[in-house]
């Protein structure tokens, strides 16, 4: 019997009440919990939605942009295959026409090409600087005040050898005679108005003219012109500057060292520098039905070095029985009283410890320079180098003491024609090895089917395509360079692989078909990738024109203008040799001999010659496929 004092019941009593509330509580508090999950699921789910909704949205929006790019490129693609197909179609109906037509005109612009000399530059400093450069700034900057040219009509009244006409009776003014003129003018003497220049009568004639007779001008208009083009501001383009291309001068420098390197300050060698001398100023040249000598073409400095040549060989007498000593860099005869200059015509000079005497010169030159203007004397003076050129390599033989050496300015150009011209006899065997590569490459068993001839049709295309564009150019006066003789390799590959697009998509035609339906099957399916192609190459050649290289932009323009013509005789000359062989395949004729190839019933029951050589013929028939063998280029 338990005791009524005992707690331990009441104990028991308690936390049994508590359980039932412990367990709702823990049910409520589990169910808030799954509540909060699925809420948050709720939510997570909506936004994964709208994630998805937005990245849908994007994709829909770069398709509709990839579309509106996509679209615009498909129908002109449709377009120009429509139009292309018409040209084939055409072309397949009357490939004579086109063939003779384009034939006639590209022929007729090929004609340009007879004057292609006459157009021709050649001068190397001026192909390779750029005309933006500040080498041609200073160019023109050098040339409006030195020059090298034949002056007005006053100056050829006075001294006649500088004159086109060459007159050896008129030619007897000399400096001396000039400079007395010219000193009288700034006297005030009676040649004043002589001297006067008639297009700025106001301008003193101390900035008029200098020492040596070369202008410096002083008009307000031309010193304008020279801040500009020091400024950058009075630029001109390629264009301008092949219009009005002229070199600063055409030289020719002779020198001279002894054979047994000895110095040049001795009496035979001297005799000897001054005959190579006389015969450098002798040298004649045959223009024109006239004779011309380098004092018909020197320009303002007809300087003689042979006054200064002599001086010495005077001098050696006295110099070699050590009665006198050549100073350095000048010297003065105390008995001529006579100033000799010596780096005027010698170099390597050597003097002695203190510097003041000479004892030992180990060569000599003389420089004759023609006039840069106007164009007549400039060309003259370039072919008077030739003619140097010849005239002092046969001397060179003939000396006993020197041994000389021959440049001027045209050594560099005509070195680089000869590069160019050794190009030619590749051209000839490249064109022999593509049109073997490609005519084995178009050949194929079947006799009929067989495009040998569009082999050699390609490559006479490329090859009319070049001469017609460049004739071209040359009518519209584009100068020519020798960098262009390069142009015809790349023509003839372009060419090529468009030949091989074009017959590649005739072969994929269907040949149930007639040749005219062919042809606009071809040129719809071909002629969109040929466009495109002479497309890149023509604006990729563009590019390069932009450039203010002179060489470069004459070869881009020249060889993107091929490109272009070689476009278009391939779309007409070579199609309609593609319809013609067409016509000869439907007429089931051989693709070399053009005979008739006997069908393949009648094949077995004759021999033939097609049976002994080549393959069995094929039957025409639209059904015999047994024999379609092709080679796929």
């Amino acid at each position: 019997m338990s005791s009524p004092s005992s707690p331990l019941p009441e104990r028991r009593v308690l936390v049994g009440n508590w359980i039932p509330y412990s367990k709702s509580i823990l049910r409520s508090s589990i169910g808030a919990l799954s509540a909060s999950l699925v809420c948050q699921r709720i939510r997570n789910g909506f936004a994964q939605f709208r994630d998805r909704l937005r990245a849908c949205f994007h994709s829909f929006r770069r398709y509709i942009l990839i579309a509106e790019m996509v679209l615009p490129a498909v129908w002109i693609d449709r377009q120009l295959s429509r139009l292309l197909g018409k040209l084939g179609h055409a072309v397949g109906e009357r490939p004579s026409s086109f063939i003779f037509g384009t034939l006639f005109l590209f022929l007729f612009f090929a004609t340009g090409i007879q004057n292609m000399n006459d157009n021709y530059v050649g001068d190397v400093e001026w192909l390779f600087t750029p005309v933006h450069g500040r080498g041609k700034a200073e160019e023109r900057v050098y040339k409006e005040y030195f020059e090298q040219r034949i002056h007005s009509e006053r100056r050829r009244r006075r001294s006649p050898r500088y004159d086109l006409d060459p007159d050896p009776l008129r030619d007897q003014m000399t400096r001396r005679d000039f400079t007395d003129d010219l000193a009288s003018s700034w006297l005030g003497g009676p040649d004043r108005k002589k001297l006067a220049r008639p297009s700025k009568p106001q301008t003193n004639h101390l900035n008029d003219w200098n020492i040596w007779g070369s202008p410096v001008y002083s008009n307000e208009l031309e010193e304008a012109e020279e801040k500009e083009i020091r400024s950058g501001r009075g630029r001109r383009n390629v264009k301008e500057d092949l219009k009005e291309k002229e070199g600063i001068w055409a030289m020719a420098r002779v020198l001279v060292v002894a054979k047994d390197e000895g110095t040049m300050l001795r009496n035979d060698t001297l005799h000897e520098f001054l005959y190579v001398t006389n015969r450098l100023r002798s040298v004649k040249l045959k223009a024109n039905g006239k004779e011309y000598t380098y004092e018909n073409i020197c320009g303002n400095h007809c300087w003689d070095p042979r006054g200064e040549i002599q001086n010495f060989i005077d001098l050696m007498p006295r110099y070699e029985a050590g009665e006198v000593n050549i100073t350095y860099p000048a010297f003065l005869d105390p008995v001529t009283l006579k100033t000799m200059v010596l780096p005027t015509i010698f170099g390597g000079i050597e003097p002695s410890d203190d510097g003041a005497v000479v004892t030992y010169v180990k060569a000599a030159a003389v420089t004759q320079v023609a006039a840069s203007k106007p164009r007549e004397i400039f060309e003259l003076g370039y072919e008077w180098l030739l003619v140097a050129e010849t005239e002092m390599n046969q001397l060179r033989k003939e000396l006993e003491h020197l041994d000389m050496y021959f440049y001027s300015t045209r050594i560099a150009t005509d070195q680089l024609d000869r590069g160019f011209n050794a190009v030619f006899p590749f051209v000839a065997a490249a064109i022999i090895i593509l049109i073997g590569f490609s005519t084995l490459c178009l050949v194929t068993l079947d006799p009929v089917k067989s495009k040998p001839m569009l082999a050699i049709m390609g490559v006479v295309s490329a090859a009319i395509a070049t001469l017609a564009s460049m004739g071209f150019l040359i009518y519209i006066q584009i100068p020519f360079i020798g960098l262009n003789k390069v142009a015809p390799f790349l023509i003839l590959g372009i060419g090529l692989d468009d030949t091989f697009v074009i017959v590649g998509a005739w072969r994929r035609t269907n040949p149930r078909n007639g040749v005219s339906d062919r042809m606009r099957a071809t040129y719809a399916e071909a002629a969109v990738s040929v466009t495109i192609t002479s497309l890149t190459d023509g604006i990729s050649f563009l590019i390069g024109a932009l450039t203010d290289i002179p060489s470069i932009y004459v070869f881009c323009t020249y060889t993107g203008t091929a490109v272009v013509f070689l476009y278009f005789c391939h779309l007409t000359f070579f199609g309609g040799f593609l319809a013609l062989t067409g016509y000869a395949e439907q007429a089931n004729r051989h693709s070399i001999t053009c005979f008739k190839v006997p069908a393949k019933s009648e094949a077995r029951q004759s021999l033939s010659t097609f049976r002994t050589f080549e393959s069995p013929p094929v039957d025409f028939n639209p059904t015999n496929f047994e024999f379609a063998k092709f080679v796929y280029i």
